[in-house]
């Protein structure tokens, strides 16, 4: 649901393909678009894409200005600075839309449930193993965070804020 609201402006919205290509030049230096196809076709699963949806969504990002292209390169892009704002603030969205996502999911599951119970059990039994497979994704990309983390230098820094008394 929340894909749906990826809007650049008041005209443009970004659609789920075009947001999964801009996930894919996240990066300071240009990476190449036969890169970029090959690290999506290696991402998502029973899916895959081809240059002749790429190459024009990576075009149409530049165009957009989310991604810079390499002027000494070829079809290699990078994100730029408007994309980093932009990704980042979408990305800080998705807390917002899981709730929704998740509400409108259990919904369906219910009604699906009055239908054929025999079969919801099964596909209960399914999601059920799925979710164990997303919770182990994100221990996974819990400890790369703290790796990035360790890497790089960067530190969280606890902030209070103390009342002056008058409330």
């Amino acid at each position: 649901m929340w894909l749906n609201n990826l809007r650049i402006n008041e005209k443009k919205v970004l659609s789920p393909v075009e947001f999964l290509v801009l996930a894919n030049c996240v990066s300071d230096k240009y990476i190449k678009a036969n890169e970029i196809l090959n690290n999506i076709n290696s991402q998502i699963k029973h899916w895959e894409t081809t240059a002749g949806t790429i190459y024009p969504i990576l075009h149409r990002l530049r165009d957009y200005s989310l991604l810079e292209e390499d002027p000494n390169q070829k079809l290699a892009f990078k994100i730029s600075q408007k994309g980093i704002e932009f990704f980042i603030s979408a990305v800080c969205a998705f807390e917002e839309h899981y709730e929704t996502d998740t509400s409108f999911f259990m919904s369906i599951i219910r009604s699906f449930i009055k239908l054929d119970p025999v079969r919801a059990e099964e596909i209960l039994k399914i999601y059920q193993r799925k979710i164990n497979e997303f919770l182990k994704d994100l221990n996974d990309l819990q400890k790369e965070v703290e790796e990035q983390k360790r890497t790089n230098g960067w530190v969280t820094i606890p902030v209070t804020f103390e009342s002056d008394g008058d409330e």
